[in-house]
């Protein structure tokens, strides 16, 4: 206890002097620094290992301290020191004259160089090439690697009297294995321990990439320390690659509670990378001379060259390998093309170079698997976990599932590890690659209170304990030849799982191709096909001079029958009508059914208006026709209106609104009739006028509110969006719904002054719901018209940086129409400009438009609306199986998929069964007004978690 007793009452004489504490370091050497042809500093133990007190030497001449010989030695070794690691050593050096002989190892600290002295015993054992070359020659003809392992282990024990010897190699995601060890019988086994990245002293893997070693002979000794001549302050020494450097005891824990007193290691690099360590215990204390451990050294790293060698020689074997499976893919690719191939087969041939156990692969938004792999919803929440931590790189890989993806699969699945590829493109997800866990007994750190941090703010293991447990959730590790080789067939399998997202996407789009063109209940072309007919129709018409009728056909009194008869007898009135009326147009004329009870015809019209009158006396008779619906006749009838392209509108737009304008007139005149569009039909323009000039005064007045109606999501269980309503407070008619105002403003070019004002005031709530701590993004709608404009993304920027909020807190809702417009710039222009911004995007009323698939893939647009419409009919099979296929073309672009007008808990149910992520209707709340919404969504979070979820105070059990 020499040095301890130096240490304390060297300080206790130095307290208040010129000197300064600097660092510490373990005991049995000493340190000097010099700078500047002086010493600045110097362990206070100097006095017992050189027999000159540190307070002699602090601010002497290096030529004051040290013989003639010594210095000319010492100058050689600092001009030697080489990069990167800046140490070299001294044997046998003389630096006093006399006897005593010491040997010292340099390294460069900046402009400073660190000088560590030990002083050599008289008897000691001479470790040249002589000792050392027979077992470097032993190690290089083992004929595995496991062999190199073993030996090397076994040499340095017997080299430097350790009693366990380890080589712990490091797992790629932190933490570690003992693969090999050598024992001498008083310590017990650690082969085949696993230890977690909290296990490492966090200094661990740095020193290893400098090739520093690791020495602590006696862990109960106090640390030494180094003092400095105070110039303006403390500075603190870097010892960093000083073998004699200490660490707090507190960090030593861990050695202590296993049982050893004495510690060496030395760390194993495999192309300038950390691999591993040799880990050296002993039960007492121990230190093998300086020689002895630069032995160790020299042996330590030819093992690691040779296992580099090895290992370098497996892998380029097992990639040779894997060349030779990819072609064996590639034929797998080919024979997909037409019918997709068998994924047993692909794991088949990849087990040819990389032993798995099990493959899944990403198709159309789900999981196909093979072999042993956790279930399909599990690989999603993987999938989804990888890129949130940034799995969109090349490849990535783990052995310790249940550490790196905590709760992600579950334990009796029995799955350790996953190499991922990351599919790019449209398709996204992953091929991924597992592997089964292994039985093997692990150490971990108590499970409380298990890392402390020392004066420094270093975390450290506070105890170890042993247990003998299943590495639950760890595979055998992926080697870097497993890695290269699915590198190698990396490009092969991504073609493979391509061919079979597009395979299972061409599917799901034929599927909705023929659902989303045509009505599902009358077979008739929808709105979207009726859309892309008028553009044809028209362009033809005006290179013909020639004109056309668009007739719009409302079944009277839809809503009477329905109530009385039933939607079984409604649907089958419409199914027979829309046969009706399209035998009357004799089959040369388009006929869509809008909605409802809407219907609408294109009629190619080259005659005056009695060819008009002629069309709609067929379709009138035709209608009037008696049927029976649930044992009772009845005599339908329709009312129509007509307006003429090109005198009464240019563009559908415009001309459906003159002939919804004309069916008005026909309804309010007579029901079963038709009227033409005409400028005398004051009444409806009037109406038009009156509201325009209300809505102008309205936006001045500060009549227009917001409401907020909440979308929930279904998997998190709680709201994350509210969609925000325009009303109209107006000062005679009372809250005005939207549709009743809205057209006007688009028709009449208030809509832009509309939009500037929902954008602004919903920025301006969002500010107000942040400042009081609720975090809800919030969802406004642009109409067609004003996307077509540059107003918008001028109006949001100005609205964010008024109330300061960032474009994550904003989600604009745009209608599918506006991707049916020809040439699709807007659409493109300012789906650029909501990306630039941050701000996310949904397509509104999707379904209603097959013409805007082509966009969706290459659109960054996080959500689509499924309209109202289909969830209307959701008990009708062919309304179900139409939600289906949208949420399945979801899926498939990797779209949150959103239902809207989900009024029943059957509605829930039947899109809660189908995968709908999303859902938003009156069953869970009606648009509320701001001041309502807090209250409203906790109301919402704690129904939802009773498994119940309604509106006002009628709960409806939905769970």
């Amino acid at each position: 206890m020499k040095d301890a007793d130096e240490t304390g009452a060297t300080l206790a004489d130095w307290a208040g002097g010129n000197i300064n504490q600097t660092a510490s370091i373990q005991p049995g050497g000493c340190l000097v620094e010099i700078g500047g042809g002086r010493v600045l500093s110097a362990s206070v133990n100097t006095l017992s290992v050189l027999g000159t007190d540190a307070r002699d030497l602090l601010g002497t001449p290096l030529t004051e301290c040290f013989t003639t010989e010594a210095v000319e030695r010492l100058e050689q070794g600092f001009e030697g020191l080489p990069p990167p690691y800046y140490r070299s050593s001294i044997f046998g050096i003389h630096p006093f004259g006399d006897d005593r002989i010491f040997d010292i190892a340099i390294h460069r600290n900046e402009g400073r160089s660190i000088i560590e002295f030990e002083s050599l015993p008289r008897e000691r054992p001479t470790f040249d090439a002589d000792v050392i070359q027979p077992l470097l020659d032993r190690i290089r003809s083992s004929q595995t690697v496991e062999r190199v392992w073993s030996l090397s282990a076994h040499f340095l024990r017997e080299l430097t009297g350790f009693d366990r010897v380890m080589v712990y190699r490091f797992a790629r995601e932190g933490g570690g294995e003992v693969i090999s060890e050598s024992l001498g019988g008083e310590l017990p086994s650690f082969l085949g321990r696993r230890f977690s990245a909290g296990d490492i002293l966090p200094e661990a893997r740095e020193r290893t990439m400098r090739y520093l070693p690791s020495m602590f002979a006696d862990i109960e000794m106090p640390p030494v320390p180094v003092v400095s001549i105070a110039s303006g302050g403390p500075e603190t020494l870097d010892l960093s690659q000083a073998a004699h450097r200490a660490v707090a005891p507190e960090r030593l824990r861990s050695l202590r509670d296993m049982g050893v007193a004495a510690s060496m290691s030395i760390s194993f690099l495999r192309d300038e990378a950390p691999w591993g360590m040799i880990i050296c215990h002993h039960p007492r204390p121990h230190r093998p001379d300086f020689r002895v451990r630069l032995s160790a050294e020299m042996l330590t790293r030819f093992a690691s060259a040779e296992i580099s060698r090895r290992e370098e020689a497996l892998e380029t074997a097992q990639a040779d390998r894997a060349r030779g499976q990819y072609d064996r893919v590639i034929a797998l690719v080919e024979a997909g093309e037409a019918h997709p191939g068998d994924l047993g087969e692909l794991r088949r041939t990849i087990g040819e170079a990389i032993e798995i156990d099990g493959l899944a692969l990403s198709e159309g938004g789900r999981y196909r698997t093979c072999g042993h792999t956790p279930t399909e919803a599990e690989c999603l929440g993987l999938a989804r976990h990888m890129e949130r931590r940034g799995g969109h790189e090349r490849l990535s890989s783990t052995s310790s599932l249940a550490e790196t993806h905590p709760g992600l699969v579950a334990k009796e699945r029995g799955i350790g590890g996953v190499i991922a590829l990351p599919i790019r493109g449209w398709a996204g997800g992953f091929v991924m690659l597992f592997r089964s866990e292994v039985q093997a007994p692990r150490g971990r750190t108590d499970d409380s209170g298990t890392l402390g941090r020392d004066e420094t703010g270093v975390v450290f293991p506070r105890s170890f304990e042993h247990r003998d447990e299943a590495a639950g959730g760890r595979c055998a590790p992926w080697t870097g030849g497993d890695l290269r080789a699915a590198e190698v067939l990396r490009v092969a399998l991504l073609e493979f799982a391509r061919v079979r997202a597009e395979a299972a996407l061409c599917r799901s789009k034929e599927k909705f191709r023929k659902l989303a063109f045509y009505d599902p209940l009358t077979g008739l072309p929808n709105r979207a096909l009726f859309v892309d007919r008028f553009a044809a129709v028209a362009a033809k018409i005006r290179r013909s001079r020639k004109e056309m009728i668009l007739l719009r056909i409302d079944v009277d009194h839809f809503k009477d029958i329905n109530e009385t008869f039933g939607r079984q007898a409604g649907d089958t009135l419409l199914y027979t009508l829309a046969q009706r009326i399209e035998n009357a147009l004799e089959g040369r004329e388009t006929l869509a059914r809008l909605g409802a009870d809407e219907f609408a015809a294109i009629v190619r019209h080259t005659g005056p208006v009695g060819r008009i009158e002629a069309v709609t006396d067929r379709i009138r008779k035709a209608v009037s026709m008696p049927l029976v619906l649930n044992g009772t006749e009845v005599s339908p009838s329709v009312s129509m209106g007509a307006a003429i392209f090109p005198h009464h509108g240019h563009d559908q737009r415009t001309l459906m609104h003159c002939a919804d304008i004309a069916l008005y007139r026909a309804k309010a005149t007579a029901r079963g009739t038709c009227a033409v569009f005409d400028d005398t039909m004051t009444v409806e323009t009037g109406n038009v006028r009156e509201i325009e000039s209300d809505l102008r005064l309205a936006l001045a007045r500060g009549e227009l509110v917001l409401a907020y109606q909440p979308q929930l999501d279904v998997a998190e269980g709680r709201v994350t969006t509210v969609e925000a309503l325009v009303r109209w407070k107006h000062p005679r008619r009372g809250l005005l719904p939207p549709h009743e105002f809205i057209p006007v403003a688009e028709s009449t070019g208030l809509i832009h002054a509309l939009s500037s004002w929902v954008i602004t005031e919903a920025c301006r709530q969002i500010r107000i719901w942040r400042d009081a701590g609720l975090d809800v993004r919030v969802g406004v709608n642009v109409s067609t018209i004003d996307a077509q404009q540059d107003n918008v993304l001028t109006t949001l920027d100005a609205a964010m940086e008024r109330h300061g909020i960032s474009g994550s807190n904003l989600e604009v809702e745009i209608t599918e129409t506006l991707l049916l417009e020809p040439g699709g710039e807007a659409a493109k222009a300012l789906f650029d400009g909501l990306r630039a911004r941050g701000v996310h995007v949904a397509i509104d009323d999707f379904g209603t438009g097959y013409s805007a698939l082509s966009y969706l893939k290459d659109l960054p647009c996080e959500k689509l609306k499924i309209d109202r419409v289909f969830i209307k009919d959701m008990r009708d099979i062919k309304s179900r199986v139409l939600v289906e296929a949208i949420v399945g073309l979801g899926r498939n672009l990797g779209k949150i998929v959103v239902a809207e007008g989900v009024e029943t808990p059957d509605q829930y149910h039947a899109l809660k069964d189908v995968g709908c992520d999303m859902l938003q209707g009156f069953l869970f709340a009606r648009p509320e007004p701001a001041d309502r919404l807090p209250a409203l969504l906790g109301e919402i979070a704690e129904a939802v978690r009773s498994g119940y979820a309604g509106p006002e105070n009628r709960p409806l059990r939905v769970g």
